[in-house]
């Protein structure tokens, strides 16, 4: 019998491997940086390959107290049902739309429930750090990491700030921008850090799956891998400040390198700290078989789910993606109540990774006043991008948000959010909001299952508008730049809201 089993084990780990052959050889939408300083410094890329790799390792190298797992617990098929459930309904939803992504999620699921549903709660245990890698594989959302990305931005612009003062170098920071001396630095999206912070997190999981440390210890290493991800990039922002001719791809390269290798470092130099505190614990010695055996029905249970994944992945009718429909171009009237208005740019250097699948920016004036109305629309059919961030709020580069408040600029009216922001001398005042939008939250998990690949798309574009102009000087500067906004913005209420056809001119 026990023959029997190990076979069956063995064929269902084929099995799975046919049925995930798609995920394990998924290469996620390239950058546009090269392959090394993308992957060290791009937040969206990841390199699933190399994760699975890693992930096998650590499970061979539990091997030990995966078997002793095993021998101690008892099968929980009900359990088992609780992450089988998800799990097969993500495969099945990834393979309807064709999308990769919920393939990517199903797969830890799974395999955890399939351990469970074999060998017992014991060994899912053991394998649980090798399992919550694997969904690193699978690249953050833009929607959650446009609103990460942004913060971290302005995060380390202000740490390399203050780092230059305390070194004796004159620095002013300006939201995105450091002057120094006679040059500027714009702290751009891969200089955010995010991915230095995914990384080292990453390698706190695989370090505290290797050596055995006690939960605390393992939950205090990992929960303190970011602040030294954040911590080297922005000495790694500090030192292109300085060194500014250190900006070539292949000095990217090599500072990426350089940053994994110190951070690990101080990832080893917390975890002999760690130790001193709680050193590890004693050996239990290996347990004798006390749990039950998976029976027959369990073993067969699971080679005929392995079996029905693959037969889905091949036999399972595939949804097509909506085709895009025809876009006409973005436009506002050049002439309205007395104001006339210009096309004009936007700055995509600042926006970064922020797409639009159509866009239009025009700046009014009437008199000596003038406000700048941009408004973008997407269809939101491209998974690996979103116009959803916070960097909507200004117009472009060196602003420092100084307040920001919500209002309605009319009653009933569609919600905005006011933004008062500061640069040098100037200051400006915006106005920005969204319509067929959900919040963060709401927007991570469509675009973590395709909702709008799917069935279930929305009907309409996704729509942002934002009104900026300058504050004038004096006490009723404010006032005086919200009555101009709230004037403009009633005369071109009905054209910026206009609802646009959605994918296939819905």
């Amino acid at each position: 019998m026990r023959w029997a089993s190990s076979w069956a084990d063995l064929c269902a780990a084929l099995l799975l491997l046919l049925a995930y052959r798609e995920v394990l050889l998924w290469i996620p939408r390239a950058s546009g940086l090269p392959q090394v300083v993308g992957w060290f410094f791009q937040s969206s890329a990841t390199s699933p390959q190399l994760i699975y790799a890693v992930a096998a390792l650590l499970l061979a190298s539990r091997g030990s107290a995966l078997r002793n797992a095993a021998t101690s617990s008892r099968p929980a098929p009900w359990l088992a049902a609780t992450l089988l459930l998800p799990g097969v309904a993500l495969f099945l939803w990834g393979v309807f739309i064709d999308a990769v992504q919920p393939l990517a999620l199903s797969l830890p699921l799974v395999l955890a429930g399939l351990s469970m549903l074999r060998f017992g709660p014991g060994v899912t245990r053991a394998a649980a750090l090798p399992l919550l890698l694997l969904f690193f594989a699978v690249p953050l959302p833009p929607p959650l990491s446009h609103a990460i990305v942004h913060p971290l931005q302005l995060a380390t612009g202000a740490t390399a700030t203050m780092l230059l003062r305390l070194g004796g170098v004159s620095a002013i920071l300006e939201g995105d921008v450091i002057f120094v001396a006679d040059r500027t630095f714009d702290v751009l999206e891969t200089c955010g850090g995010l991915r230095s912070i995914e990384t080292l997190t990453q390698l706190a999981i695989v370090y505290t799956a290797f050596f055995r440390v006690r939960l605390v210890h393992g939950m205090l290493l990992v929960a303190v891998a970011p602040v030294i991800g954040f911590t080297f990039n922005a000495l790694r922002v500090l030192f292109i400040i300085l060194y500014p001719e250190a900006q070539s791809n292949e000095d990217h390269a090599v500072q990426g390198v350089v940053m994994f290798v110190a951070g690990a470092a101080a990832l080893r130099a917390v975890d002999a700290l760690l130790l001193r505190v709680w050193p590890l614990p004693e050996s239990e010695g290996t347990r004798g078989p006390s749990g039950r055996p998976s029976g027959p029905r369990r073993i067969a249970a699971g080679v005929a789910l392995a079996a029905g994944l693959v037969i889905a992945s091949v036999a399972l009718p595939q949804r097509p993606p909506p085709e895009r429909g025809a876009h006409t171009a973005l436009t506002l009237p050049t002439e309205v109540e007395g104001w006339s208005a210009t096309p004009s740019e936007w700055d995509p250097f600042y926006l970064g990774s922020v797409r639009f699948t159509r866009a239009g920016t025009y700046r009014y004036s009437r008199g000596d006043q003038q406000v700048e109305v941009f408004l973008a629309s997407d269809d939101r059919l491209r998974r690996s991008e979103s116009f959803l961030s916070p960097k909507n709020a200004l117009p472009g580069r060196g602003w420092q948000v100084l307040d920001t408040w919500k209002l309605h600029l009319e009653p009933g009216g569609q919600p905005m959010v006011a933004t008062l922001a500061q640069s040098g001398s100037r200051e400006l005042l915006t106005y920005h909001g969204y319509r067929n939008v959900e919040g963060v939250a709401i927007e991570t998990l469509r675009s973590l299952l395709a909702l709008d690949r799917s069935p279930f798309r929305r009907g309409r574009e996704g729509r942002v508008v934002r009104m900026a102009t300058p504050l004038p000087q004096g006490a009723e500067g404010r006032a005086a730049a919200d009555e101009r906004l709230r004037a403009l913005y009633v005369a071109l209420e009905p054209m910026l809201w206009e609802p646009s056809p959605g994918p296939g001119g819905r």
